[in-house]
C-alpha cells in the first residue's frame, strides 16, 4: 500500500474492517413498503390518477424525475405536480388546491422528499376523498395522519442507516413495487433509474456510508457510460413508457451543456464531487432564483432538452451573480446582529448560501434573514458541528426546521431580532470558554512540505500519483468519509506567483520540481502570499494529465500566512 494512504488510513483510524463494513449495502426494507406498493397496486390496476408531490432541491427534483419516469414505465395513471419555491418547503391546503385544478381526478398523490411534517395539507386533501402516500427522510414529529408513511426517520423506524435521501426512499418503493407486480423489463429499468437517488444521495449531503456508497458509485458510472456513448447507451433502453426514456436523453443533455460550457473536460470529472459542485448547484439554481420547478422537470421531459439544459444553465450562471451582489451589498450594509444574524436585501433563497459564507469565516452559527411586507422575517441560517442549532433556537422560543447544519428560520417580527441576538451571543460565548480549542482546526491528514525533515514528506510526483491512483480505489468520498486533507507548507522565495484564467481571478503557484498549487477565486491575496516569507495552504491533491503525461497538482482551500 502506498506511504501516504497507510498514513491516511492510520491517522483517520480506518481499519481494514471499517473499510469493509461501510461497504456493506444490505438493508432491511422500510416500514410499510410492502403495505404501499399493496395500496399503489390497486390505484394501478382501477386506472386511478396519481400525482407525484415533490421537493424543489435537487434531492426532490430528482425525486420527481425518477418518481414520474417509474411510475410511467409500470404503468400508472400519472402525473407530476410542479412546485413553486416561493410557496414555501412541504405543502398546505393550497397546494391541494392547485393540484385538484390541474388534475380534476387526482384520486391519490404520493409525496417524495417531504410530506412528514405536512399534517395540515394531507388532512385537507383526505377531506376531498384523496389518499395520502407520504415518502420522506425528514425526522416525524408525531403520529401520522397520511394514510401510509414510508421514512427511515418515522418514530417507530428500525431502518439501520437514517441518512438517506428522499429519492432514494421512493426508488426503494418503486424496486419493491416493480418486484411484486411488474414483468422483468419494468424492473430492469427501475434498477436503471438509481442513477438519479445517487445524485440526490450527495445534493443532499447523505451519509456516505453503507447502501449510500454503492448508490453514488453506480449513478457516477451510469453517467459516465451515457456521456461517452450516448447512441449505444440510449439505444440499449428498452421500455414500456416514452416518458422513461426521456429522463435519460435529458440526463444526457445536462451532461453535455456542462462538457460545452467547460465544467466537464473529461468522463473521470464525473465522480462525487461532481455531483456535489456542478450538478447539484445547477438543479438547485431553480430554488434559489425564485423560478417554478418546470424549468428543471423540462430538461427530462419536455423538448427541446438541449436548450432547456441551457436554460437551466444560464440560470445557475445567474444565481452566482446574485449571491456576489447581494454578498457585496449586505458587507457594505449596517448590521447590528453581526456575526449572528445578518439582514439581506434579497429573498431567502439564497440565503443559506450566504450564511455559509458567513459562517466559514467567523465559524459561528449564522442565520440570514430577509423581510416580508407582514412584518416576518424568513431565512436560512448554517451551524458549526458543535452548535445545535434547531434544538437550541427552537427551545429559545424561536422557530427553526430542517437539518442540524442547514436549517430554515422564521421571526414574527423584528421584535424578535434582539432577543434571538443576544441569545445566540450568549449560548456561542459561554461555549467558546467552556471549550476554547473547539473552532481549533484539526490536523490535516497529511503534511508536505518543501523544507527538508518538516512534515511528513517533501515533494515527490511519483509517491504522489501512486498515492491518487490507490485513492481512487476508495471512491465516492463525501459526508462520514472524507478525503484526505492535505497541508502544504513551503517558504514563498521558492515559489512562482502569477494570476489566471479569463478575469485573472485565480492563482497559479509553481513550486520546486513543477509541483503546481491552484487557488480558485483568489486573485486578491496574490499580493499578501507572494511577498510572505512562509506558507501553510489546506487542500487535497489532485491529478493532471496534460500531453498523456500525468502529474500531481494541490488545489488549495485555504492558507495561513506563517511568516510575513
Amino acid at each position: 500500500m502506498n506511504s501516504l494512504l497507510q498514513l491516511f488510513f492510520q491517522r483517520r483510524g480506518y481499519t481494514a474492517e471499517f473499510l469493509q463494513d461501510i461497504e456493506n449495502d444490505e438493508h432491511d426494507d422500510l416500514k410499510s413498503i410492502h403495505e404501499l406498493c399493496d395500496a399503489l397496486h390497486v390505484i394501478h390496476t382501477e386506472r386511478k390518477r396519481i400525482v407525484i408531490l415533490p421537493d424543489f432541491d435537487t434531492d426532490g427534483i430528482m425525486s420527481g424525475v425518477l418518481g414520474f419516469a417509474g411510475m410511467c414505465e409500470l404503468g400508472f395513471n400519472v402525473s407530476l405536480y410542479r412546485p413553486n419555491p416561493n410557496d414555501g418547503y412541504g405543502f398546505t391546503p393550497d397546494t391541494i388546491d392547485i393540484i385538484c385544478k390541474q388534475y380534476p381526478d387526482t384520486q391519490a398523490i404520493i409525496t417524495c422528499d417531504n410530506g412528514v411534517t405536512c399534517d395540515e395539507g394531507v388532512e385537507y386533501a383526505q377531506q376531498h376523498g384523496i389518499k395520502m402516500f407520504v415518502t420522506d427522510h425528514h425526522q416525524q414529529q408525531n403520529d401520522p395522519v397520511a394514510d401510509i408513511v414510508v421514512d427511515p426517520c418515522r418514530l417507530d423506524e428500525t431502518y439501520k442507516n437514517k441518512s438517506i435521501c428522499g429519492a432514494f426512499v421512493l426508488w426503494q418503493v418503486l424496486h419493491t413495487y416493480a418486484n411484486k407486480y411488474a414483468d422483468s423489463l419494468a424492473q430492469e429499468n427501475i434498477q436503471r433509474l438509481r442513477v438519479f437517488a445517487g445524485i440526490a444521495t450527495i445534493g443532499d449531503l447523505m451519509s456516505l456510508r453503507y447502501e449510500n456508497r454503492s448508490l453514488v458509485r453506480e449513478a457516477y458510472q451510469t453517467c459516465q457510460q451515457l456521456i461517452s456513448t450516448p447512441s449505444q447507451y440510449l439505444s440499449s433502453i428498452h421500455c414500456h413508457s416514452s416518458q422513461y426514456k426521456t429522463a435519460f436523453t435529458g440526463l444526457l443533455a445536462m451532461l453535455q451543456t456542462f462538457e460545452r460550457n467547460g465544467k466537464l473536460r473529461d468522463i473521470e470529472d464525473i465522480n462525487a464531487e461532481f455531483f456535489g459542485f456542478v450538478i447539484s448547484p445547477t438543479l438547485n439554481s431553480v430554488k434559489r432564483m425564485d423560478q417554478i420547478t418546470d424549468i428543471a422537470f423540462a430538461v427530462f421531459f419536455m423538448q427541446p432538452q438541449d436548450n432547456n439544459a441551457q436554460q437551466l444553465y444560464q440560470l445557475n450562471t445567474q444565481r452566482k451573480t446574485k449571491v456576489a451582489n447581494t454578498l457585496t451589498q449586505i458587507q457594505h450594509s449596517e448590521q447590528p446582529y453581526a456575526p449572528y444574524i445578518y439582514i439581506s436585501p434579497a429573498s431567502p433563497s439564497i440565503a443559506g448560501l450566504l450564511a455559509t459564507q458567513f459562517m466559514s469565516k467567523t465559524q459561528y452559527p449564522t442565520l440570514v434573514l430577509s423581510k416580508f411586507g407582514n412584518g416576518e422575517l424568513r431565512g436560512s441560517g448554517r451551524s458549526p458541528h458543535w452548535f445545535n442549532s434547531i434544538e437550541e433556537i427552537n427551545n429559545a422560543g424561536f422557530y427553526a426546521a430542517g437539518h442540524q447544519g442547514a436549517y430554515g428560520v422564521r421571526l414574527q417580527s423584528e421584535e424578535e431580532l434582539q432577543p434571538l441576538y443576544e441569545f445566540l451571543k450568549k449560548r456561542v460565548t459561554k461555549e467558546l470558554a467552556d471549550n476554547p480549542d473547539i473552532n481549533k482546526p484539526k490536523p490535516a491528514d497529511i503534511c508536505i512540505s518543501t523544507q527538508e525533515q518538516v512534515g511528513d514528506c517533501n515533494i515527490d510526483m511519483n509517491l504522489f500519483v501512486d498515492f491518487l491512483h490507490e485513492l481512487a480505489n476508495y471512491e465516492p468520498f463525501g459526508v462520514d468519509f472524507e478525503k484526505p486533507e492535505i497541508e502544504l507548507r513551503f517558504n514563498c522565495d521558492d515559489a512562482q506567483w502569477v494570476a489566471i484564467g479569463q478575469q485573472q481571478q485565480h492563482i497559479r503557484c509553481i513550486l520546486p520540481q513543477k509541483f503546481v498549487m491552484l487557488a480558485w477565486n483568489s486573485a486578491e491575496h496574490l499580493q499578501e502570499w507572494s511577498n510572505a516569507k512562509a506558507i501553510a495552504a489546506r487542500g487535497h491533491l489532485s491529478l493532471n494529465t496534460f500531453g498523456g503525461v500525468e502529474s500531481a497538482q494541490f488545489i488549495c482551500e485555504s492558507v495561513q500566512v506563517l511568516q510575513s
